[in-house]
């Protein structure tokens, strides 16, 4: 049998209409509030990671010895690229200056 992950407890103060709010969606979901709570926040913190991650992409647009690196990668790499993109049912090649 898994044993349990310790755990720490933590005491939040909320309107009462956001613990009713709460107390309906975990009820609606059949969990308990602490586990829908656990759950919300869980969530929330991989979308905060997410949009981290999507806004260190975003700034590489901008980058101009990253766009650099991976024209001149592009460049190297496109022969191998065409090769396997041929054995691909309904391949067209690719025109200059990419797909």
């Amino acid at each position: 049998m898994p044993t349990p992950k310790a755990k720490r407890r933590l005491t939040i103060d909320l309107e009462p209409t956001r613990l009713e709010e709460i107390e309906h969606a975990a009820a609606r979901q059949g969990a308990s509030v602490p586990d829908f709570i656990e759950r919300a926040l869980a969530r929330a913190i991989g979308d905060a990671a997410r949009q981290q991650v999507d806004a260190e992409f975003a700034g590489m647009a901008d980058d101009g010895d990253y766009r650099a690196d991976m024209q001149r990668l592009d460049q190297e790499l496109s022969p191998a690229s065409e090769a396997a993109w041929s054995h691909l049912p309904e391949y067209e090649p690719r025109s200059a200056g990419g797909r």
